[in-house]
């Protein structure tokens, strides 16, 4: 309710205050007057809670006082006129400030009812909680959704004031509700004598008793041996009352004075197993039991501490291993005592019914997501697993990620003064103290670190490498990761990018590659690199990393020497056909093997064209000589022009990006490459890796991990590894299944499970014809785009189908 009536001033409050005269920064100000007045009154409510009590009295006064909060907002038409625009103002500031302190007595309560709620055997149920809490969320956003719709659509038809006055009564509404609500369960508690006497009874004592509700749930809060309860059995001598704090008095149980007693008569078994008796020998008033189920229980004396649940040292009650609490094994056990400035007599004998502790649904949940993380398999499945074919063992392209059981992560804020934008210069700030934070992952606002500093905070003095300017940078710890958090994957793969650093692997878009292990193939001018796509997930039962092969298509000669062919070619028309061809390529630069992707061609600017560096002006050919060291040949080459991408934004680049087409090459396949069958055929040999090759591939990237000095110290410092062998799986091969296209029927081998070539000459059964379609495609893929039109209208007559030529 708090929800729908917040969100519903949302759409509305800023047109009516505009009409008063307001500013915008006036309609701010109100809002932070609502923030400001809830932030002061949710912390009061929360005391005046802890101290009187009374969830429903607090939720019944924040609902009239929203009601009462609107009507003053919306200047209802049951209050008088007011005489002008100022006034109406104060009174929209007085409404919004009364709406802050009953939105607080709205929504603090059901924090407080949600842990009564979750609360069993005196122990909160932190997953019925997150559950609550959840439910909690959802259920506001949906108010925060629910409200401006509603306030929209009374808008459309009514005034504000009316509006509003409306929107005042559905508070009103519900508080009448609950106040029915509350007049049955009165009516109810008539009916119960017995049950009226005992909560008078309860209402008498001083809030510094413990309640029958409040023993039994400390009771089951002590620890469990052998499946059976401990349970109340010492016995002290004298009376004394039951009350906490007094130094008077004797504790134990069953009120027995120096001698034994069974508990018995007229007892009533509570839900946690213990009977608390209020007959012959068990509760007596004044006479140190347990006075009408409550009593009995002695701070310093009887053996409770700290309050309303700490044990502590007295002479009998409840003193684990010293004095008066025995193990109850549903018959009669000697009770022990301790003595301290005085005589106690011992020996009292307690009847403890024994009940087994049933741990809640939500408990028994949680302990199921421990085990298993993410579910694929819908509830009402018993199993995903299949009976029919041959069960084989299967190598996956998987490896167990390993982390020491106590792992943990923990984040720190860092701050840098003077104020610092740029991520690459917080980075050289912060490695310059590598030696006093060890191993860290930094991503320009947060470090990760894998133990606690030992300074918090910690502040730190730094200079730019380039101008020498002085920083402090201050780090000061933010909280701990638990290992189920989704940012310990997001670690994982930093930690994974790095070790393919430290094996040489050379990043290329967002893959790596050894450019090592490069592949020339000089008869087709192109080169091949190997590399490996990988990732890290959480799966069912534990986090595994998937690793793969990839490779990456080289061209031997330079984008300048295509540049060259195509002048040849095309002497006339030698701009198009360089744009062409060149314009949507990705390239790559020999002398720092990044990637680019061309955008154009700038024919008006050549290598000895200058722009700004460092305060100057310096040219192409100048700056890749100084910055570089490599040597132009051809100084009159135009430039290839590459927008900035959004990483080249964050690292400050901000015009486009000019490159020399003689230190480019080509990446990938072309078209004219892909028409030649002999060099298609010769990259499939290479790059198509079969089943044992493919296993070969992962094992030797998994042994570089292993014998690599660098990386063992990096996933060692962190407590991390990874398996050895790659994740076997059971599967099962299935029979191969009948194919019936146009009344024809026929089989295929099941070790490839290709159909194709059987069904490329066979019509359909049911063909449709297709009339006008259009092809939308990047304009750097057009070769492909028009290789896909080729192939469908060369193959789909075969089948019945005539494609015509697409809109492109």
């Amino acid at each position: 309710m708090t929800a729908v009536c917040t969100a519903t001033l949302y759409p509305t409050l800023q047109p009516h205050m505009h009409k008063l005269g307001v500013s915008m920064e006036g309609v701010c100000l109100v809002y932070l007057l609502l923030a400001a007045v809830y932030s002061v009154s949710a912390p009061l409510v929360g005391l005046a809670m802890d101290r009187f009590g009374g969830l429903d009295t607090f939720m019944l006064g924040g609902l009239l006082l929203t009601t009462l909060a609107f009507i003053l907002i919306g200047n209802s038409p049951l209050l008088p006129e007011p005489t002008s625009h100022h006034e109406l103002y104060i009174q929209d500031v007085v409404g919004m400030a009364l709406f802050g302190v009953s939105s607080a007595m709205c929504i603090v309560p059901t924090f407080s009812s949600m842990l009564r709620a979750t609360s069993s055997m005196g122990e909160v149920d932190m997953g019925c909680f997150s559950v609550m809490g959840g439910l909690w969320s959802s259920f506001y956003s949906l108010g925060e959704m629910l409200g401006p719709l509603y306030a929209g659509l009374l808008a459309e038809y009514l005034s504000f004031a009316s509006a509003t006055t409306i929107t005042a009564f559905l508070p009103a509404a519900l508080a009448s509700k609950m106040t029915g609500r509350g007049g049955r369960g009165r009516a109810r508690g008539r009916g119960h004598p017995q049950q009226q006497q005992q909560q008078q009874q309860q209402q008498q004592l001083p809030a510094h008793y413990f309640g029958a509700d409040e023993l039994s749930a400390y009771l089951s809060s002590l620890q469990l041996q052998d499946g059976r309860r401990r349970v109340l059995g010492g016995s002290g001598r004298g009376g004394g009352g039951g009350k906490i704090g007094s130094s008077d008095g004797g504790g134990g149980g069953g009120g027995v004075r120096g001698g034994r007693s069974d508990v018995s008569g007229g007892s009533k078994e509570d839900s946690t197993g213990v009977r608390l008796g209020s007959g012959r020998g068990g509760v007596e008033s004044g006479r140190g039991g347990l006075q009408s189920g409550v009593g009995g229980l002695q701070s310093g004396v009887g053996g409770i501490e700290s309050g309303r649940g700490g044990v502590g040292s007295g002479v009998g009650g409840l003193q684990s291993g010293v004095g008066g609490v025995g193990n109850g094994r549903g018959g009669e056990s000697p009770a022990a005592t301790g003595v301290r400035g005085g005589e106690v007599t011992g020996g009292g004998r307690v009847r403890g019914a024994r009940r087994e502790r049933t741990p809640s649904t939500c408990l028994q949940r949680m302990s199921e997501t421990e085990e298993q993380v993410v579910w694929t398999r819908p509830q009402h499945v018993l199993t995903k697993k299949g009976t029919s074919g041959q069960s084989i063992v299967l190598r996956t392209n998987y490896y167990q990620v390993r982390a020491k059981p106590d792992w943990c992560l923990c984040v720190y804020h860092v701050a840098f003064t003077p104020e610092e934008s740029r991520t690459h210069v917080k980075k050289l700030l912060l490695r310059q103290h590598c030696s006093a934070l060890g191993h860290y992952i930094f991503d320009g606002a947060q470090m990760f670190l894998s133990y606690k500093l030992s300074r918090d905070p910690m502040e730190l003095a730094s200079r730019r490498p380039d101008d020498g300017s002085p920083y402090v940078v201050r780090i000061k710890f933010i909280r701990e990761i638990p290992p189920t958090d989704t940012q310990f994957l997001q670690i994982f793969s930093i930690l994974l990018r790095r070790c393919y650093e430290y094996l040489g692997l050379t990043k290329i878009g967002k893959h790596y590659y050894d450019a090592k292990r490069e592949i020339q193939n000089p008869k087709h001018q192109v080169a091949i690199w190997p590399g490996q796509v990988s990732s890290i997930r959480q799966h069912e039962h534990q986090v595994l990393l998937m690793a793969d092969v990839i490779h990456k298509f080289l061209r031997l000669d330079t984008v300048y020497t295509l540049l060259r062919r195509l002048h040849v070619t095309h002497p006339n028309n030698l701009k198009w056909a360089a744009e062409r061809e060149v314009v949507g390529m990705v390239v790559m630069t020999r002398y720092n093997q990044r990637t680019y992707a061309v955008s154009d061609i700038a024919w008006d600017l050549t290598a000895l064209s200058k722009f700004n560096y460092e305060g100057g002006q310096i040219t192409y050919l100048e700056y890749y000589q100084k910055a570089y060291q490599v040597t132009v040949r051809d100084p009159h080459q135009p430039l290839l022009m590459s927008r900035p991408r959004k990483q080249d934004l964050r690292r400050g680049q901000k015009g486009n990006i000019y490159l020399i087409p003689e230190l480019c090459v080509a990446t990938g396949v072309s078209q004219a490459m892909r028409q030649d069958p002999r060099l298609m055929q010769d990259l499939a040999a290479t790059t198509r890796l079969g089943p044992d090759q493919r296993v070969q591939a992962l094992t030797r990237f998994n042994d570089a991990l292993f014998t690599n000095d660098k990386v063992k110290a990096e996933l060692e410092q962190w407590g991390l590894s990874f398996s050895r062998e790659l994740s076997e799986v059971r599967g099962r091969v299935l029979p191969g299944e009948v194919v019936t296209q146009a009344h024809r029927s026929f089989t295929y081998t099941g070790s490839d499970g290709d159909w194709a070539r059987e069904v490329k000459d066979v019509p359909l059964s049911v063909c449709r014809e297709v009339g006008r379609w259009v092809l939308v495609f990047p304009s750097r893929l057009r070769g492909e785009a028009q290789e896909l039109v080729a192939g469908l209208r060369k193959v789909t007559p075969a089948l019945g189908m005539v494609m015509p030529q697409p809109a492109m």
